[in-house]
Order: C-alpha cells, then structure tokens, then sequence
C-alpha cells in the first residue's frame, strides 16, 4: 500500500430502515461444514418403528373385514337413525343387522377355536417335511374333513419353510401338500391358519407351531446325471500324452546270487548280455481329492440344483469334499453335503 493513502473500506453502509446484516464469524461456518450430518434414525424416527409395528399388529389382529366394518357402522347408524325418530323399519333393521354380524363373528370364533386345536393335535405326529423347491410334495399330514355351520371352510399356509398349501380332499379327510418357494433348513414348523364366517365379515387369524425338521432341496430341473456321469467317465480308447503319469515305478540293479530268476530283466539280457534285476522304487501316488464348492447368491438356483445331482449320484466318488456360502467348512459325507446346500440358502 503506498504510504500516505488510506485503506478503503469493503462493508457499505446499510439503506436507512434495514437492519445492518451481522457478521457470523469463520468458525461458524467451519463447524457448519464440519458438523456430522443428523442421522436419519433420530429419536422421533425410532419411536415411529414401534408405534408402526404395533398398529401393523393390530391390524392383522383385528377380526373385522373392511365389508364388515362398513356394514356394522351401517346397521348401528339405522339403529340410531330408528331410535330418533321413532322409525321402526329402521330400528328394526338395524337391530336385525347387528345381531346378524355378532352370530356370525360369535361362529367364526368357535370354529376358530375348534380348528386351531385339531390343528395343533395333527401335527404333534410330525416328523419332518423333506420337499423340493418349486415341486409339490406331501407332508404326511391328514386332518378329519368337516363341514362348519355358518363358516367357510378354514384355509392355511405353511409358513416355515415358506411354502404355498395345495389341500388333496378325500371324502373324509384332508391331506396337505406343500410347494415350497426356495431351498432351507430347519428345526421348527410354522402354519397360519385363517377362519372366516360364510359372508366374509369377520375374519380370526391363528398360527400353530410344531418341532419337526424340514428340508427343501433345489430343482434340479433339466439336468441329466446319465450324460454328466458320461463326460466324466474315463476309458483306454483315446491317448492323452499331456495326462499325468500313472503305473508303478520301478528301478534296476544287478543280478545276485539270492534274486529270484522271475525278477530278471531279459530283454534287458537281450540286448546288453547283463544280468539286472527289477527292484520297486520307493514312490508316492497322488491322492486325488475334488472339491466342490458352491458360491451362492441371487438366482443360484440352476447352480445349487446341478450340486444337489452331482452329489446325489456319486459323480465325485468318495473322496470329494463340498463346501459352500454360510458352510465353508468341507464336508466329505453326501447327506451333510446335501443340507449344506439346501442351507445355503438362509
């Protein structure tokens, strides 16, 4: 700056009426740039979850359809509507109404009541449910075929494993059938059962839980062992001069007095007149040992389908190891192989 000249002011003079704008010192806006962004789970977010989860429950829980909720606010309103003025029509269908949709409500509870406890003595029998993705199987299990008053019949899905119930009617019992929806393992049942009246008005909901362990393997759809067991197969017709070595090795040295003749080497004494004798060699063969592991992930299905075969039919022999995602451990056993993968999955 040249000596003698005053430095020149950068802030201009605020219009008359207008507040002078504050300066807002650098650290200020260091700790705004510096300052962690909120996080999106906050307190108000976390006490949402729980309020949301309660009123999902609520509503899963609540036996009134939206058809009958609509009818019994209708019938309570002509009650009403009746009462005040003296209408009885209106009193009458009203009161006819409600009573209607608390028979009905009172029947598809005791049915709910009465099947829920069939149910749960159907399956203290169970054992295991041994299925294959995409595949209808049966589980074994049978229930008495009846006809309830006022109710429609009672459906149920198998929850665990997640599997979609195909009911096969007899003319007096029930035989369930599952098509599972995707391979896994485990060590309890789950079914959720639902029981609604004859007009769909009310509908009570239920689970039933049984100990029994169940496994779902992959589709193996199209694959043939046959043609796989025949790509693999070995045989002498063709040579393969990059193959390993295979055969006993052996090594010579020369004749004494106390080898037997059967170890000479006559062509050897053919060509040369010496007397050797064919001694073994200390060696060690190659123990081969294949390893299939199966990387898991979306639509791994085709791949976890062609594992299941190859183990199923024996194609590795048996020395081969399996491992797989979530079961990096080899196993050499054919039935943990198989529940390796159908575990894969979870």
């Amino acid at each position: 700056m040249a000596p003698g000249r005053k430095a020149s002011a950068h802030c201009r003079a605020a219009p008359p009426g207008r507040p002078e704008p504050t300066e807002r010192p650098a650290a200020i806006f260091e700790s705004d740039v510096n300052a962690p962004s909120p996080s999106p789970i906050s307190p108000s977010h976390t006490g949402q979850r729980p309020i949301r989860k309660l009123l999902a429950a609520w509503l899963r829980l609540w036996p009134l359809t939206p058809t009958g909720l609509a009818l019994t606010v209708l019938a309570g309103a002509a009650l009403a509507s009746g009462r005040r003025e003296m209408d009885l029509v209106l009193t009458l269908a009203g009161t006819f109404g409600l009573l209607l949709i608390a028979a009905l409500g009172l029947a598809a509870l005791t049915v709910r009541l009465l099947f829920g406890r069939i149910l749960r003595r159907a399956v203290e029998g169970e054992v295991h449910i041994d299925a294959i993705e995409g595949r209808t199987s049966l589980t074994g299990l049978e229930m008495p075929r009846r006809r309830w008053w006022l109710s429609a019949e009672p459906q149920w899905v198998v929850e665990q494993p997640a599997a979609v119930v195909e009911l096969r009617k007899g003319r007096r019992t029930l035989r369930e059938s599952v098509r599972p929806a995707d391979r896994g393992l485990g060590e309890q049942i789950a079914r959720g059962f639902r029981v609604s009246d004859i007009f769909g008005l009310w509908r009570f909901p239920g689970r039933v839980h049984s100990h029994g362990r169940w496994r779902v393997m992959p589709n193996q759809g199209r694959f043939d062992a046959a043609r796989i067991e025949s790509s693999l197969a070995s045989g002498d017709l063709l040579a393969h001069p990059w193959g390993p070595a295979r055969g006993d090795r052996v090594d010579s040295r020369p004749h004494t007095r106390s080898d037997p003749a059967r170890l000479i080497l006559w062509k050897v004494y053919a060509r040369s007149r010496e007397l050797l004798v064919r001694t073994p060699e200390t060696a060690r063969s190659p123990d081969q040992r294949p390893l299939l592991y199966l990387v898991t992930g979306d639509d791994d299905n085709p791949a976890a389908g062609l594992v299941s075969l190859i183990i199923d039919s024996g194609l590795l022999g048996q020395d081969f190891r399996f491992a797989t995602d979530g079961s990096p451990q080899p196993v050499a056993d054919p039935q943990e192989a198989l529940e390796a993968v159908a575990r894969s999955a979870a």
